[in-house]
């Protein structure tokens, strides 16, 4: 039985359209205009954070249906779209009998040649028959046959690097699918919205905040909180407030969205807790000009490559580091070899700095992390992004049994437990230099050890 009061629907409304906070209008002098209040709102009601886990929101029940809605969709190997699509997999696997996985249809040849490379797809049955089959080799132990699909029409708007939806996503929904909807990326997919609200179409919806979006418009505005920056926090704020019953923040990184709570609730595909199982990646042979350390992730400067070329090719912006005796000082302190994996629109500009400044950087294009072909070799995963929710390329590494280089930072909270983890205080080259040595030099005795997967 559907339970949502009119006086709930109204307090949603008015939470999402509320004026400034009278407090907020009282600590400003009356001859300036007041500014705009971008604290987060507290709960609707205080029933919400008391009894959390209501008859609504209570999905337990595998007899639940549930629809899944994201912002990306196989063969492009971004997060949103493998994460999503193994949700879905491992739900139906997990005993849910009712799963729809809805998907953007890219009907466009030229967005499908931008994200798809070689692949092309001439009608949606076609995408379909392709999601399932790599559902089926890579969650292998999810039985996800019976996993239904849905497709909204969508285009790739290339000055965003994301798929914008074309019309109302919830009219390409079966009407009787009105239960539980998740919708991964809340704030993308209401970027541009018509139609119902998600909470008056469905009995619960759930957010999963996946990206950073103002760590990205930060990045576009050089670092200063500009007009868009602001434009950003308030309209994520408020679609995510209007349309979400709960969102689930990956890590403490974002801003405090209406009803988040913060929780991991990403895993790794199977084919990487097996390489881990076996005693992690095979053996290493070095050869000249090799490099053992590898960088994988879309091709902008958000996503950690201005970090990396401070480390590579610039001055330590921290001072000096002390240098372990066990280390030696000159490996420490010279910039390792780095083959980075993934394409982008920035691609072209970044190699051209990198080149510039003479940094240990190669760039190969995408590939899939999980092909040990390509990825088998390398020992240590570095990952200087300080733009991540949470990174699931970093998930994937420890799975594997690789070492990791990050930055200390709270999208990597999650990974700090794990001995083979590294972290670095963002902008230490000299720090990230020896801990790249350290982690290499402990490299052959995780193979020797790591034998059990992750406990997760």
């Amino acid at each position: 039985m559907r339970v949502r009061s009119a006086a709930h629907g109204l307090l949603l409304c008015i939470a999402a359209t509320a004026p400034l906070r009278p407090s907020a209008l009282a600590a400003t002098p009356t001859r300036r205009r007041a500014g705009v209040d971008l604290r987060p709102r507290p709960p609707l009601a205080d029933v919400v954070e008391a009894e959390f886990v209501t008859e609504d929101s209570d999905l337990r029940s595998t007899e639940r249906s549930v629809v899944i809605v994201t912002t990306a969709s196989l063969p492009w190997m971004t997060g949103t779209a493998v994460n999503p699509a193994l949700r879905a997999a491992y739900m139906v696997g997990g005993g849910y009998g009712d799963v729809t996985l809805a998907l953007p249809w890219l009907e466009d040849a030229a967005d499908q040649a931008t994200l798809f490379g070689d692949r092309r797809f001439a009608a949606r049955k076609d995408q379909e028959a392709f999601v399932r089959a790599w559902l089926a080799a890579n969650a292998p132990d999810a039985d996800a046959r019976s996993l239904k699909f849905a497709w909204y029409p969508a285009r790739y708007a290339a000055g965003l690097g994301s798929i914008l939806n074309l019309d109302d996503i919830t009219s390409h929904i079966d009407s009787t699918k009105d239960d539980v909807v998740i919708l991964e990326e809340p704030e993308h997919l209401n970027w541009y919205r018509n139609g119902p609200r998600w909470t008056s179409r469905f009995r619960h919806v759930v957010g999963v905040a996946h990206t950073n979006y103002e760590a990205y418009t930060m990045v576009d505005s050089g670092g200063k909180v500009n007009f868009d920056v602001v434009a950003e926090r308030v309209f994520t704020e408020t679609v995510t407030r209007a349309h979400c019953d709960v969102v689930v923040q990956l890590s403490r990184t974002l801003r405090p969205l209406p009803h988040s709570r913060v929780c991991n609730v990403h895993g790794v595909r199977k084919a990487f807790l097996d390489v881990g199982a076996a005693g992690g990646p095979r053996a290493f042979s070095e050869r000249p000009g090799d490099a053992r350390c590898y960088f994988l992730g879309k091709a902008m400067w958000a996503k950690g490559y201005d970090q990396l070329l401070v480390f590579l090719g610039g001055e330590d912006q921290k001072g000096p580091s002390v240098v372990p005796d066990a280390l030696d000082d000159h490996a420490a302190r010279s910039a390792p070899l780095i083959d980075c994996y993934g394409g982008g629109p920035e691609l072209a500009d970044i190699s051209n700095k990198s080149a510039v400044l003479g940094c240990g950087l190669r760039f190969r294009g995408p590939a899939d992390h999980a092909d040990a072909s390509v990825f088998g070799a390398y020992d240590v995963f570095v990952n200087p992004s300080i733009s991540e929710v949470l990174c699931t390329a970093t998930a994937e590494a420890l799975a594997m049994g690789k070492r990791v280089v990050i930055a200390r930072h709270p999208s990597n909270e999650f990974f700090y437990d794990f001995d083979a983890c590294h972290a670095v205080a963002p902008g230490d080259a000299v720090a990230f230099r020896r801990e790249v040595t350290a982690a290499l030099a402990a490299a052959a005795a995780d193979r020797r050890k790591y034998k059990a997967p992750l406990p997760w």
